[in-house]
């Protein structure tokens, strides 16, 4: 198997925890608190406000936020990683609100949201759905010939309506960001020893879908005598986002695409 996968058919937004107490809501780096908690590092705290598994409040004109990261709501890029007491978040904060896995705040006037954008809570005229897919990147020969793998997708369809065919999917190393210039982190596989590959594939990669021989893009290019070994892409800090931006105009239903990753080169 190479640098992908064939499961990328289906995309779904980032589901958030049901109970938000797993991820240290109250504060204090534990699960539960019988009396009121409270939480860390937080007096002189002017306002506060909870979601379903994340909280956020203000100190000092900064904002603070911990709990669930699921898509991102305690504004850190990295949603594999949770926080049980708070995290900084954005200076010269003036009010702070939170919904049940997005964040927003005023900051010198202006409003700054971020989270998950499923039905546009972000405001930025679209609805941004990401689903994380890791690649498996499998030398076991230990040829070193590097790898080069494309992929693309038809038209977003539903019945007869279908989504634009530019800036409709997108791919970055983050699942909480569209517009990321990070690459996807990779791992060796549990218990591998490899050699991690040098990706030059330039993010975030946008593609033209079409209804028939859609254009392939590169999205992982390694060099040669590198990536050799089981390895995870998208297995580090920066996961493997795939992203799907649906204008606020677009007709209910679900669209689907078929979404084809080739191997051009490897071992």
């Amino acid at each position: 198997m190479a640098c992908g996968g064939t499961g990328l058919r289906r995309f779904a937004a980032l589901a958030g925890a049901v109970i938000g107490l797993l991820a240290g809501i109250v504060g204090v780096g534990a699960v539960a608190s019988a009396p009121p908690a409270s939480a860390v590092t937080t007096s002189s705290a002017t306002t506060i406000t909870a979601g379903a598994s994340h909280s956020c409040l203000i100190r000092g004109g900064a904002a603070y936020c911990w709990g669930l990261n699921s898509s991102g709501q305690l504004g850190d890029p990295d949603t594999a990683v949770n926080s049980s007491v708070p995290a900084s978040v954005l200076s010269e904060t003036s009010q702070i609100a939170v919904g049940y896995d997005h964040s927003c705040l005023l900051r010198n006037g202006k409003a700054w949201c971020w989270g998950d954008d499923s039905y546009g809570e972000l405001g930025n005229n679209t609805t941004t759905t990401t689903a994380q897919q890791s690649y498996l990147v499998n030398d076991a020969t230990g040829s070193g010939a590097g790898w080069h793998v494309t992929a693309s997708a038809t038209t977003f369809t539903t019945g007869t309506a279908a989504l634009p065919d530019s800036g409709t999917f997108v791919t970055t190393g983050s699942t909480t960001s569209v517009t990321s210039a990070n690459a996807p982190s990779p791992v060796c596989s549990s218990g591998a020893t490899c050699l991690l590959p040098s990706n030059t594939s330039t993010y975030p990669i946008a593609f033209t879908t079409a209804a028939t021989s859609p254009t392939a893009l590169t999205i992982c290019d390694t060099a040669i005598l590198t990536g050799l070994g089981s390895i995870i892409v998208g297995g580090g800090a920066n996961p493997v986002g795939w992203w799907l931006n649906v204008p606020a105009s677009a007709v209910a239903g679900t669209y689907t695409s078929t979404v084809t990753l080739q191997i051009i080169a490897g071992p």
